[in-house]
Parts: C-alpha cells; sequence; structure tokens
C-alpha cells in the first residue's frame, strides 16, 4: 500500500516551515522528526497536561495535536501542528496564544525558553 502523507493543507503547511527550520537549530530537526510521523504515532496533549508542566508566559511546543481537556490558568503560548476547537478557545481565555508552526516559526526570532511535550 502507498503512502500517502497528510492531506489537510494546515499540517502540510506547517511540516514545511518546520522543514525550513530544522537547518537552524536542533531543536527543530527534533520537532520535524516527531511531525512527518504517521498520523496516529504523532503526539496528541491535553491542556491540563500543559498546565501541569508549562509557567506563565512561556512557550510550550507540541510536536502532534493539542485537545481540550483540562484548562489553563495562565496565558501562554502553544505551538503544535494542530489544534481541537475547545483548546483553543480555553487558551484564547486565558489570554494567551494558540499557534501553528509557520506562524510560529515566521514571528519567533529566538529559540530560548522553548518546552517540548510529548
Amino acid at each position: 500500500m502507498k503512502s500517502t502523507g497528510p492531506t489537510s493543507e494546515l499540517v502540510l503547511q506547517g511540516i514545511r516551515a518546520v522543514r525550513k527550520a530544522r537547518e537552524k537549530a536542533p531543536i527543530w530537526r527534533y520537532v520535524y522528526g516527531q511531525i512527518t510521523k504517521a498520523s496516529r504515532s504523532r503526539t496528541v496533549v491535553n491542556l491540563s497536561r500543559i498546565a501541569r508542566y508549562a509557567q506563565s508566559g512561556s512557550t510550550v511546543v507540541v510536536p502532534g495535536k493539542v485537545l481540550g481537556a483540562g484548562s489553563v490558568g495562565f496565558p501562554l503560548t502553544v505551538v503544535a501542528l494542530s489544534f481541537s476547537r475547545s483548546a483553543v478557545d480555553k487558551i484564547h481565555k486565558a489570554k494567551g496564544k494558540a499557534l501553528t508552526f509557520d506562524e510560529f516559526l515566521a514571528s519567533r526570532r529566538t529559540k530560548k525558553g522553548l518546552v517540548i511535550l510529548k
């Protein structure tokens, strides 16, 4: 059976953005390896886990999908391949940002302070 790869245009844009960035920093090589896996093997993280390991104002990178189970009580930036609607609503309600990889890499200038959740 032939492998078809991702069909969502948003996922493809994120993969392309990380592919360009992987040459500049080792962290993006790791993230690229994670997001190019089969979709059933990608990371899925709930907001409760993000709230447990992140601090206010931090930037969390999820090489997969963020789901809306749980809540976040402080502002933070979450970067992921995709988000559920409830996750985006809860992140915005906490005055945070939910960004895809292409949006983040277009605006990001420094690589410091990133937390990768897997």
